[in-house]
């Protein structure tokens, strides 16, 4: 039984904690509020205390599930343990500190980007890599809804990582952006934004919190045809090639991305196994957020 450190356990946190207690850990809990502690009770998690320095010190790993805000000043507690580390993503919503962060524990943080682990997002990476359609020529993630249940930073910081991490995963890299535009409220706060990155293939990405029913999507067109993870509780992507009218059902596990990317944390604290997001990677992800960002304060709608 592996001994994980839970610090934080909220709307999210609830989650890992469930899945980490299915994944046969034995799960000590960071709670430092009423509420969080009696989340973490429902959910079995096998010891609560309220600060890290509580915490044992033979913990073989550590999930981060804070608000974004406060990643930097956790992982920086943490890295002193000398363990693995995974966060919640963005790494941090600050380029300097995530800069930081990497220089500090390159080989130890790791980003929880669970669409990379999504059974939709890897099918279509192995057409991709295998060039069952030929090369691809553009990519289109859409991510909308209306509001969000944070409160520590804005949209674009909880959103726009999720589509940045699956372009990565596809591509084995960001394209440079060519043009954002977002909308944006009391100077900084973004509630949407729209850009491009790159030309050959051209990354088409939207996200926002101002449409009224929720959007989840990705399109992938390539030289022979075009792939479409049209919902992500789908068993299945579509495909249709060049030349056909016919809809393709590609099968696919329907297990959920965070189980699966925390099997993947803790095999990595087994046997040292891959995890897809490590620190540089989600390093990139903060600089290019950031770059789009002010991209988009020089087209801003109010």
């Amino acid at each position: 039984m592996n001994t994980i450190g839970l610090i934080g356990c909220g709307h999210w946190g609830k989650f890992i904690l469930r899945d980490l207690v299915s994944l046969n850990c034995e799960v000590w809990v960071v709670a430092r509020s009423t509420s969080s502690q009696k989340i973490a009770k429902q959910h079995q998690a096998h010891h609560i205390v309220n600060s890290i320095e509580e915490l044992p010190p033979d913990l073989e790993g550590y999930v981060v599930a804070v608000p974004t805000i406060n990643h930097a000043e956790i992982i920086e507690k943490l890295i002193k343990l000398n363990k693995p580390i995974f966060v919640e993503k963005p790494m941090t919503p600050d380029l300097k500190t995530a800069q930081k962060i990497t220089n500090a524990a390159e080989n130890r943080v790791f980003v929880m980007d669970k669409w990379r682990y999504h059974p939709a997002i890897e099918k279509i990476a192995q057409w991709i890599n295998q060039e069952t359609l030929g090369k691809v020529q553009t990519i289109k993630s859409v991510r909308c809804q209306w509001g969000t249940s944070h409160t520590d930073v804005d949209p674009v910081w909880t959103l726009l990582p999720h589509e940045l991490s699956i372009i990565l995963h596809l591509l084995g890299k960001i394209p440079e952006p060519i043009w954002a535009h977002a909308e944006i409220i009391n100077d900084n706060h973004f509630v949407s934004l729209r850009g491009l990155l790159g030309k050959s293939p051209a990354c088409f990405v939207e996200v926002s919190t101002r449409v009224p029913r929720k959007q989840r999507g990705l399109t992938v067109s390539c030289e022979n045809g075009s792939m479409m993870m049209e919902d992500p509780l789908n068993d299945h992507i579509l495909v249709c090639r060049n030349g056909s009218k016919n809809i393709e059902k590609i099968a696919i596990s329907t297990e959920y991305p965070l189980l699966r990317e925390l099997r993947a944390f803790i095999n990595h604290i087994n046997n040292g196994s891959r995890l897809h997001s490590c620190a540089k990677d989600g390093l990139l992800v903060v600089k290019v957020v950031t770059q789009m960002r002010k991209m988009a304060k020089e087209r801003v709608c109010l």
